[in-house]
């Protein structure tokens, strides 16, 4: 049963991806006569290579997801922390710097007019 797991690429992010071929098989190819085992025991046999190959569909399917999840979970963290820490942090920064541009600017025109003042 050759079942293969390699990675790929989904939006930037690297997930595991099953591959699978050949599950369900032939009655002759499961190793056993056919002549010697119950019809019930061959059906079951096929019955349950159905029941794997969709246990694998899911599981790749899941896997996936999970790994896109937990990408999507690391985002948002990020975007809570710039939104909450980063943010506040520049906007006040800005605060002080358009104060201390403001407070310069009442300097210069305190300091022209005491200069145009002894001029006269």
């Amino acid at each position: 049963m050759p079942v293969s797991i390699s990675e790929r690429s989904v939006w930037g992010i690297r997930v595991p991806e099953i591959r699978w071929q050949g599950i369900v098989r032939s009655a002759d190819a499961r190793g056993y006569s056919v002549a010697g085992v119950a019809s019930s025991t061959q059906s079951a046999a096929r019955e349950f290579e159905k029941a794997l190959e969709a246990v694998l569909e899911v599981v790749a399917v899941e896997t996936r997801f999970k790994k896109i999840g937990a990408e999507i979970g690391k985002s948002t963290r990020r975007i809570n922390v710039l939104n909450e820490v980063i943010l506040p942090e520049i906007r006040a920064g800005k605060r002080a710097i358009l104060l201390a541009l403001e407070e310069r600017e009442r300097e210069n025109v305190f300091r022209m007019k005491r200069f145009k003042g002894r001029n006269r």
